[in-house]
C-alpha cells in the first residue's frame, strides 16, 4: 500500500479527480491547497478537491500493524538467536517505519519494540537509550507525553550521577549531552520544569568534575 508518486507508505490515501489515489500529503500543502494542478499519471487538469478513502485508509492501518508485528517478531528471533547486529538492522528499520506512521495506534507495538531493544548491548549507550525514549514519544498521546519524559529525566540523571560517582566524566557528559538535546526541544523542555534545577546541579557537578567550573 504505497503512494505511487512518492513511493513511499501510504498514511492518509484520498483520490484524485482523476481517479488515481495518492497520499493527502502528496496531493495537498498542509493550508488545504492542492500541489498538483495536472493528474502526474494521465496530465488530465485535476479538480482541487481531494477525496478521502476511508475504507482504504483502515487496510492501511491493518498493513502497518501487520508490518510492525513482523519487526518485532522478526527481532525477538534474531535476539533468541543471539543474532544481535541483524537484529539492530530490525529495529532500524521499524524505526523509520513508526517515524513514518507517527500515530498513537502503535504505542504499544514500539513499547514491545524497545523492550526488546533494551536487551541489546547497544541499549546501554545514552544515544541508544535517547533514541527509544524519543521514539516512544512520538507515538504517546499528548496526555501521558509528560510522564514518559520523566521517565526519561530520571533515568539519564541516575545514570550520569553514577558515572560521576566513579569518576567517569566522559560517561556523564555523554548521558547529559545527546539526551540534553532531545529534551531542549521546544516541545519537549516544558515537560519536566519539576526536574531542570536537578539536571543544572548535575551540569555544575560535571564542570566541577571536569575542571572547567566557570
Amino acid at each position: 500500500l504505497m503512494d505511487p508518486l512518492m513511493l513511499v507508505p501510504l498514511r492518509d490515501p484520498v483520490v484524485l479527480s482523476s481517479g488515481y489515489v495518492l497520499d493527502r500529503e502528496t496531493a495537498l500543502y498542509p493550508d488545504g491547497r492542492p500541489r498538483l494542478h495536472h493528474c502526474p499519471f494521465t496530465r488530465q487538469p485535476l479538480e482541487p478537491r481531494v477525496y478521502p478513502l476511508v475504507f482504504l485508509a483502515a487496510q492501511v492501518k491493518d498493513w502497518r500493524v501487520k508490518q510492525l508485528q513482523r519487526a518485532i517478531q522478526t527481532a525477538q528471533e534474531l535476539l533468541q538467536l543471539e543474532r544481535t547486529e541483524l537484529a539492530m538492522d530490525v529495529f532500524e528499520i521499524a524505526e523509520r517505519f513508526l517515524t513514518e506512521v507517527g500515530d498513537t495506534t502503535y504505542l504499544e507495538l514500539a513499547r514491545r519494540l524497545a523492550e526488546l531493544e533494551r536487551q541489546t548491548p547497544a541499549a546501554r549507550a545514552p544515544d541508544c537509550v535517547a533514541k527509544i525514549y524519543q521514539r516512544l514519544f512520538r507515538v504517546t498521546p499528548e496526555a501521558d507525553r509528560p510522564a514518559l519524559v520523566l521517565e526519561a529525566v530520571a533515568e539519564f540523571t541516575a545514570k550520569a550521577s553514577q558515572a560521576m560517582d566513579a569518576g567517569d566524566a566522559d560517561g556523564a557528559g555523554q548521558w547529559l549531552g545527546g539526551p540534553g538535546q532531545w529534551l531542549s526541544e521546544a516541545g519537549v523542555r516544558p515537560l519536566w520544569r519539576v526536574r531542570q534545577a536537578e539536571w543544572r546541579r548535575l551540569e555544575l557537578r560535571l564542570a566541577k568534575l571536569r575542571g572547567d567550573e566557570a
